[in-house]
C-alpha cells in the first residue's frame, strides 16, 4: 500500500474536482487554494505541479493562471441526453442553445421530452409517461421543484439538476448561487430608502417553502426592521393574466417603490404596466432584473440584474455527461458564482 504524500493527496483532490467540473477553463491560484483547502501554499504549488507533469493543466507562465485541459471522450460513449424543461419557451434561452450545441459536437444526442413540466403540471404520473416515451440514457432537469428532483433521483438512470430546488435534493446538478446577490440587492434598495420592495418570482421559487434566494430578500427586510408579509413576496397565478392581475393588485392602493423581478419575460410584462401607468424606471420605480438579458447592452438606463457566467454552466454540465458515460457517476452539486451590477434602474426612493 502507497501512502500519498500532502501533495499527492491535494492534486488527488484537486483532479477529482476538475473532473466534477467545479472550474471551467482556469483553476483558481496556489494562495486561493491553499486558504480553502487549509494547507500551505507549498503544498499547493507540489500539487499544482503533478498536475501539470499529468497534462491536466497547463503552466502558461508567471502571473498567468493555469489553463484546464480539456475534458477527452476518447473513453466516453455516445450518450442520448433527454432534457426536461421547465416550460417550452426554455428551448430559447441562450444557454440551453449553447448546452445542446455542445453535446451534439460531443457526440452526444439531445432529445427534448415532449411534455415540459409546466405542461405536465408538475404531476408525477404525466412526466413518468414522458419520460418513458423519451429514448434517453440520461437527463438534465431545467428548474425542476423538489418532489420532482427527488423521483429523478430514485431512478436507474443518471440526472443533472439546472437550477430549481437541486439544494434541497440528493442529486447531481449546477445552477448560479445567487442568494449573496439578492441580499445585496435589496440592502442596496434599502440604503435608498426603498421600504416597499416586492420580488416577483414564480411559483417553484416561493412553494411550498420559499427558495435560497427569496429567503436571502426576506432575511434582509427582517434585518433592517422591515416587517415581511403576501406583499413582498406575493402569490400568483402562472399565466399572462396571472401576472397583469398581480400588478394591478401591487399598485391599487399602497404601491412598491422597488420590484425585484424573475425572468426577463416578466420583466418585459413589468415594464409594458408601468408604462401604461406612467411610471417611469428610476424615477417612480426603481428595477432589478434577477437574470441579464443580451438586450441590456442596448437599454439607457442601463439595468440592474445579476449576472453569472453561462459558460461555466455549460462546461460543468458537459463534464458531469462526460463523467457520466465512463461509469464515473457523481452527485455533487456546482454553485456557480453570481455577481450582482448596479445598474442604472435603481435611484433613491421618491420623497426619499
Amino acid at each position: 500500500m502507497k501512502i500519498l504524500s500532502a501533495s499527492e493527496q491535494v492534486a488527488a483532490h484537486l483532479k477529482r474536482s476538475i473532473q466534477e467540473g467545479q472550474w471551467s477553463r482556469y483553476i483558481p491560484g496556489a494562495k486561493r487554494l491553499a486558504s480553502e483547502l487549509n494547507v500551505n501554499t507549498k503544498t499547493v504549488e507540489s500539487a499544482l505541479l503533478i498536475l501539470e507533469r499529468d497534462e491536466i493543466i497547463i503552466n502558461q507562465g508567471p502571473g498567468k493562471r493555469r489553463l484546464i485541459m480539456p475534458t477527452t471522450t476518447e473513453s466516453s460513449r455516445q450518450a442520448r441526453v433527454g432534457i426536461l424543461l421547465y416550460e417550452q419557451a426554455d428551448r430559447q434561452v441562450p444557454y440551453l442553445i449553447e448546452l445542446q450545441h455542445a453535446l451534439t459536437k460531443a457526440g452526444h444526442s439531445v432529445i427534448f421530452g415532449e411534455k415540459s413540466l409546466v405542461q405536465t403540471k408538475m404531476r408525477l404520473s404525466a412526466i413518468e409517461k414522458t419520460v418513458e416515451q423519451t429514448p434517453a440514457d440520461i437527463w438534465l432537469i431545467v428548474g425542476g421543484p423538489r418532489h420532482v428532483l427527488e423521483w429523478f433521483a430514485e431512478r436507474p438512470e443518471p440526472s443533472f439538476a439546472i437550477f430549481g430546488r437541486s439544494s434541497e435534493v440528493n442529486i447531481a446538478g449546477a445552477g448560479p448561487d445567487k442568494a449573496p446577490c439578492f441580499a445585496e440587492a435589496t440592502r442596496k434598495l434599502i440604503g435608498l430608502g426603498h421600504q416597499r420592495i416586492s420580488l416577483i418570482t414564480r411559483k417553484l421559487r416561493r412553494q411550498p417553502t420559499p427558495g435560497l434566494c427569496e429567503r436571502a430578500f426576506l432575511a434582509e427586510l427582517a434585518k433592517h426592521g422591515l416587517p415581511t408579509s403576501d406583499f413582498n413576496l406575493p402569490d400568483w397565478d402562472e399565466s399572462i393574466e396571472g401576472l397583469q392581475g398581480l400588478l394591478k393588485s401591487l399598485f391599487q392602493v399602497t404601491p412598491p417603490t422597488a420590484l425585484i423581478v424573475d425572468e426577463v419575460p416578466f420583466l418585459i410584462t413589468t415594464l409594458q404596466f408601468l408604462a401604461s401607468r406612467g411610471l417611469k424606471v428610476p424615477e417612480d420605480v426603481s428595477l432589478v432584473s434577477n437574470e441579464f438579458d443580451p438586450s441590456f447592452m442596448w437599454c439607457k438606463p442601463t439595468f440592474a440584474h445579476v449576472n453569472w457566467s453561462s459558460r461555466r454552466l455549460v462546461d460543468s454540465t458537459l463534464r458531469w455527461v462526460d463523467a457520466t458515460t465512463r461509469g464515473k457517476q457523481t452527485r455533487r452539486q456546482i454553485r456557480l458564482q453570481g455577481e450582482f451590477i448596479m445598474g442604472e434602474t435603481i435611484a433613491r426612493a421618491k420623497g426619499r
